[in-house]
């Protein structure tokens, strides 16, 4: 049996809709912006995945809600998790991170504070640690398109 793929209708997940097949089916999910229900070595899984914008991504590695709510609560509740963020970025001149705005590249700042490139990519590996996959994509059309393919994946 092919399940629907399963997207949170809050703020934040919703705009995803835009970009996803008719047979999404949008829902109330308690952690994680998408959920896949596939086919494991011996029976369903549940898959959840968080989809965050860089900038996003900065907020809840600032104020700790990904790694102290958000991402205990996805490792409990599905079989795999994944950390699907998107959006342009780089080391800068000095080492502090950049985003694209635009044409152009910013510093990306917390408060007046340029904030390192190695902020963002050692969160990145301290999520990894934990056991949840990590994807990067361009942008936010791409973050939907690769929920798609994971979601054909898990259907197998």
């Amino acid at each position: 049996m092919v399940y629907p793929l399963h997207i949170d209708d809050r703020a934040g997940s919703r705009d995803l809709l835009a970009h996803l097949p008719p047979d999404t089916e949008p829902c109330r999910l308690d952690f994680g912006d998408a959920m896949i229900i596939g086919n494991g070595p011996t029976g369903d899984v549940t898959v959840g995945v968080e989809v965050k914008s860089v900038s996003d991504l900065l907020a809840s590695a600032s104020t700790g809600r990904l790694a102290g709510h958000q991402l205990p609560g996805m490792l409990n509740l599905y079989d795999y998790c994944w950390l699907l963020s998107y959006g342009s970025y780089r080391p800068g001149r000095n080492n502090e991170l950049q985003v694209r705005k635009g044409a152009g590249w910013r510093n990306f700042k917390i408060g007046i504070r340029p904030v390192p490139y190695g902020y963002l990519e050692s969160f990145l590996m301290d999520v990894a640690s934990t056991g949840c996959r990590i994807k990067h994509v361009y942008n936010e059309a791409e973050a939907a398109a690769g929920l798609v393919v994971a979601h054909r994946w898990w259907a197998k």
